[in-house]
């Protein structure tokens, strides 16, 4: 089910068109134990939220225009052998320092 706001914190909801920081999410660990980050670099502006089978993603765009989809709730079965399927952690909205997504904003008229 695709909902169009994801809460936070008590106080801080994310909408469409809210820009966001996360970190976290999934690693590959090496033979030798060393885990080399595979995640989407931020910041991102919010799309929407998707709740599947006890799983939520955000569905947002990167700083680069691209789509994201960040696994930030539930537990993930590993597609292939050595992917750690870390959830994202969603660290704030943003308010400052957002010149490289105001291209990328959507505004509805």
């Amino acid at each position: 089910m695709k909902t169009s706001t994801y809460q936070i914190s008590e106080r801080s909801t994310l909408h469409p068109g809210t820009a966001f920081r996360a970190r976290g999410g999934p690693v590959f660990q090496l033979e030798n134990g060393t885990e080399v980050p595979v995640c989407a670099k931020g910041p991102f502006l919010f799309q929407c939220a998707e709740h599947k089978n006890g799983i939520v993603y955000l569905h947002a765009i990167d700083k680069s225009g691209n789509h994201a989809v960040l696994h930030v709730e539930g537990e993930r079965n590993p597609p292939f052998p050595g992917l750690i399927p870390r959830p994202y952690q969603v660290k704030n909205r943003m308010r400052k320092g957002l010149a490289k997504l105001n291209s990328r904003r959507k505004v509805k008229k």
